[in-house]
Parts: C-alpha cells; sequence; structure tokens
C-alpha cells in the first residue's frame, strides 16, 4: 500500500509540478557554487541562474531537462565546468547521505525507474530514508498548494550575492603541483548524455568558467583540457577562469563576491552577445 502511495505522489507530481519562469528567459545556467556565487542573471538579460552549491551537474542536468521540457522557449543551456565537477569526488556529490538527501528533496519526482532502482541497490537503507523524506516534501507541497504548486519551493538554486572580500591571508600564493584528473564517469556521462538530448531539442549548449583568484592553483588543468578536448570539442567554451579582477572582487579563492559577480557577468554578456552577432554576420 505505502509503495502505491509513493508512486501516486511522483505520478502526480510530475504532471502538477510546475517550474516558474518569466515569458523573457531564453536560457538557463547550470553548475554548483562557483556559477551560484558569480554570475548574477540581473546583468545576463534573458538568462536564469539555477547554480546551487555543493551540486553535481548529474543533477543539474536532470533539472535542466524538466525546465526544457517545461519552457520551449529556452534555446540555450550555460553549464559552468569547473575542473572538479569531473573529479572523483562528484561520487560524493552524487551519492554520500548529504548529498544525496538533498537531491532526493529536489529532484526525487524526475528520477526515472533505473536510476532510482540502481541507488535503492547500492544504498538500500540511505535510499530508503531519502525517499520517505522527499515524498513528505511532495506531498506537503501538493496538499499545500492552491493553484500555485512549483518548485520555487524545492531549493532550485539560483543567483546568491555574497558581499564578504577575500582576507588577506587568502591571498597568498599556494604552490601544488599539477595532478591527473581521473573523471568520474557517472557525472561525465551525465552531462555528455545531457547535451545529445539538447541537441534533440534544438537547444544549444554552452560550457563556461567561472573566474577564480590569482593565487588559486590549476592542479589539473592539463587534465581538464585534455577531457574537454575529448568530450566537448564541439561545443563553444568561454574560459574565464584566469579572468584578471581585483582582490575585492572575490569571496575566497574560488569564488566571486558581489562585486565580481556584477563585473564577470557584464563581460560575460558582451562577450556573448558578441560572438552571436559575429555568428549572424
Amino acid at each position: 500500500m505505502y509503495l502505491a502511495m509513493g508512486e501516486t505522489i511522483v505520478f502526480i507530481s510530475k504532471r502538477k509540478i510546475s517550474v516558474p519562469m518569466e515569458s523573457d528567459i531564453n536560457a538557463i545556467a547550470i553548475g554548483h557554487s562557483h556559477l551560484e556565487c558569480g554570475l548574477n542573471d540581473a546583468h545576463f538579460p534573458g538568462l536564469k541562474n539555477y547554480g546551487k552549491s555543493g551540486e553535481a551537474l548529474y543533477y543539474g542536468c536532470i533539472k535542466a531537462r524538466k525546465i526544457i521540457e517545461s519552457h520551449p522557449q529556452v534555446k540555450t543551456v550555460f553549464i559552468e565546468l569547473s575542473a572538479n565537477q569531473l573529479d572523483q569526488h562528484m561520487k560524493d556529490w552524487i551519492s554520500d547521505s548529504e548529498h544525496f538527501e538533498r537531491a532526493m528533496k529536489s529532484y526525487f519526482f524526475l528520477l526515472d525507474n533505473k536510476v532510482k532502482g540502481d541507488f535503492l541497490f547500492a544504498f538500500p537503507f540511505q535510499y530508503s530514508v531519502s525517499k520517505l523524506l522527499a515524498e513528505k516534501k511532495l506531498l506537503s507541497l501538493l496538499c499545500g498548494s492552491n493553484d500555485k504548486c512549483n518548485t520555487a519551493e524545492m531549493e532550485w538554486g539560483g543567483y546568491l550575492s555574497r558581499e564578504k572580500v577575500l582576507s588577506d591571508s587568502l591571498q597568498q600564493q599556494r604552490f601544488t603541483r599539477d595532478q591527473v584528473l581521473i573523471p568520474y564517469q557517472p557525472n561525465l556521462n551525465s552531462i555528455v548524455e545531457f547535451i545529445q538530448f539538447c541537441k534533440t531539442k534544438d537547444v544549444q549548449v554552452v560550457l563556461f568558467r567561472a573566474p577564480v583568484h590569482r593565487t588559486e592553483q590549476d592542479v589539473f588543468e592539463m587534465s581538464f583540457q585534455k577531457l574537454v578536448q575529448e568530450n566537448f570539442d564541439k561545443i563553444t567554451f568561454f574560459d574565464y577562469r584566469r579572468m584578471s579582477l581585483p582582490d575585492d572582487c572575490f569571496l575566497d579563492r574560488e569564488h566571486l563576491n558581489a562585486k565580481g559577480a556584477e563585473r564577470f557577468t557584464k563581460v560575460f554578456y558582451q562577450d556573448w552577445v558578441s560572438k552571436n552577432a559575429a555568428t549572424l554576420r
């Protein structure tokens, strides 16, 4: 009986829960905290930032599929592709208890049966607990809604303005030898498969990297560039990792603050406009 009720909740959720979006939005962006803190969509007309701290692109791509299917006007997806999105530690971001439970609360009703079965087989107790919490959240959303029932309460991410400025101690140079980036295949595969999905929907995918502080080391850079060339060689890639910005534009070594996000976003938008204009000539 409980199993049937759970499946009914998911069935209704898929049909009733909508993704709110303004009619002038024609592009979305997915990624983790580099995007969440780094791209202020108020300065990028037509774009909605769905960045979420600590979110593997495995889940970001599931979210983006739902958005594209719900809003045909979305014709571009920007993916913030930091090197750590391809690293082995993405296994933790996908399946450890903290990240998995949070993802289940946000995206459980979007997971297909194969994915659910794989998680149940690999993490039976964790999956069962997270499933209960996710169904409770969905039921609360469905029962508590009047004319509105959407993802706004499901923590799908968005731009997060941070005013803090990089401390002097963090400005000291760190020296680290270049390391080999061994990709976590499920996360990499999800990106490749999502790009194929976008092609079937006539949606353009654009990759980019947000700026980091000059003291942040490129420990995976050679391996990262090789992986990008092997897997995404035909995808437009805007790389701003080494964009020159003053210290007061950074929250910490890896993240922009509000001032940095505004400056970076304005540059990114102008580059995007210029590229499109050049393409149309």
